[in-house]
């Protein structure tokens, strides 16, 4: 699924040791970096590698 992340790309995920599904705005400024997660309401990142993608959240243009 890391081919389908995209920057500003929303997806729910899981960081891993929790339990919890939250929304997630995967960030990737340079192709040859690996990006990270950021959550909405808080300051906390994580790699791509310490969350697992629960779903990609549907977004549309308008």
């Amino acid at each position: 699924m890391a081919a389908e992340l995209k920057h500003g790309r929303l997806a729910y995920v899981v960081v891993h040791g929790t339990h919890e599904v939250v929304l997630a705005r995967f960030t990737q400024y340079d192709s040859d970096s690996p990006g990270y997660f950021t959550f909405f309401g808080t300051e906390f990142t994580a790699w791509p590698e310490d969350v697992e993608i629960v779903e990609l959240a549907v977004t549309r243009s308008v």
